[in-house]
């Protein structure tokens, strides 16, 4: 019975865990569809629908409103709203994209980013997970300058093809710093990485803190 009990134990461990993947992976695309439509909707479709009423406004008053104006119009508001299925829209190259987190806080913080050549080559075809490290990477530096009192952060991603994900391992140092105010796991960067890492903790020390992250990526088969 103990035996039966083990194996049983064991598949239902093996599946919450693919589960769990599965559930990253997902929430990788919602996170970078949103980003993608927030940012259409604020630009392009924006633009095209402020386009399309003034050309209808321009043409009722001559009163030349015509069904292939009205085709035209219609045809321009619906190709920018077609944004989902574009995996490469809004983004940048990775390499491109640390370096400037590094350009930003030059001065003021030290960015060192120990980026292996395997993750670069992975990112460049795969645009959600791209987008995910990029952000977490972006607010990771902000919040260890800004709340922390950073001077130095070193930013290290590896592949571990065993486990089949993207190791991020963001240390940060803060030396003159006596104590460090409350966590907060409630902003965005938290939820994100909750919702797109298959496992995450944040080690937090009078001198500075450590996040470490595994990521899932669909190009890299469990």
């Amino acid at each position: 019975i103990d035996a039966s009990r083990q194996l049983v134990i064991d598949r239902m461990d093996r599946t919450a865990a693919q589960l769990r993947r599965n559930l990253a992976l997902v929430n990788q695309v919602r996170w970078f569809q949103d980003r993608s439509l927030s940012l259409a909707l604020h630009g392009p479709v924006q633009a095209a629908i402020s386009a399309a009423a003034c050309r209808l406004n321009s043409a009722m008053k001559s009163g030349e409103v015509t069904p292939e104006l009205v085709d035209q119009v219609r045809g321009d508001i619906k190709s920018k709203l077609d944004v989902l299925g574009d995996s490469t829209r809004d983004t940048v190259p990775f390499a491109e994209g640390i370096a400037s987190i590094v350009s930003t806080w030059d001065g003021v913080c030290r960015v060192e980013p120990l980026i292996d050549p395997e993750v670069s080559r992975l990112l460049d075809g795969d645009a959600p997970l791209r987008a995910c490290l990029m952000a977490i990477a972006t607010e990771g530096v902000s919040n260890a300058v800004r709340h922390g009192g950073s001077t130095a952060v070193d930013l290290r991603m590896s592949i571990d093809c065993d486990a089949a994900v993207v190791l991020v391992n963001m240390a940060s140092q803060a030396p003159r710093r006596e104590e460090l105010p409350p966590l907060r796991t409630s902003g965005l960067g938290m939820r994100q990485i909750n919702d797109c890492a298959i496992t995450w903790n944040l080690e937090v020390k009078p001198d500075g803190q450590t996040l470490r992250a595994a990521l899932p990526s669909r190009l890299l088969p469990a």
